[in-house]
């Protein structure tokens, strides 16, 4: 919040700058366009934090990772893209050996053909799941399990 804040009054600034050089030939404009030039950066800068902060993929460590099955039982897309790869929220049953089967959410951008392979088909993956966080989950999007009695290898 505090960012958007300082964005927004480096906009005001920048702009009111910016304004004051077009419409009054005798004010100094080297610094309102310098300040527009920085608010254009600063802007652009903020909007790719943003964009990189909503579409963290679900990762897990590999020394950390425990072998599981996930089962897709829902998704919802995030509405942003990443080259031709569409970033989805999906919540997974998950059955790590010798644990019960749970539920939980991850994150991950896939293909248009894993988005046709899982919208075929309820299609269950390998995963890895974080030994001291079940709950955080990576799917393999590369290692579909052929049945969905296989377990984890």
């Amino acid at each position: 919040m505090m960012v958007a804040a300082l964005m927004f009054f480096v906009f005001a600034l920048g702009l009111g700058g910016l304004g004051i050089y077009l419409f009054r030939q005798d004010a100094p404009g080297v610094g309102a366009v310098l300040l527009f030039v920085a608010m254009i950066c600063f802007g652009g800068a903020y909007a790719f934090y943003r964009a990189d902060a909503q579409m963290a993929e679900s990762e897990v460590d590999r020394g950390q990772a425990v072998a599981c099955v996930a089962e897709i039982v829902d998704m919802h897309d995030k509405r942003s893209m990443t080259n031709d790869y569409r970033h989805y929220q999906f919540r997974l049953r998950v059955q790590v050996p010798g644990r019960d089967t749970y539920e939980t959410d991850s994150h991950a951008a896939v293909s248009p053909l894993t988005l046709g392979m899982i919208g075929a088909d309820k299609i269950t993956y390998h995963c890895l799941a974080d030994r001291s966080d079940l709950k955080t989950v990576e799917v393999l999007w590369d290692r579909p399990v052929i049945s969905a009695s296989a377990s984890p290898s």
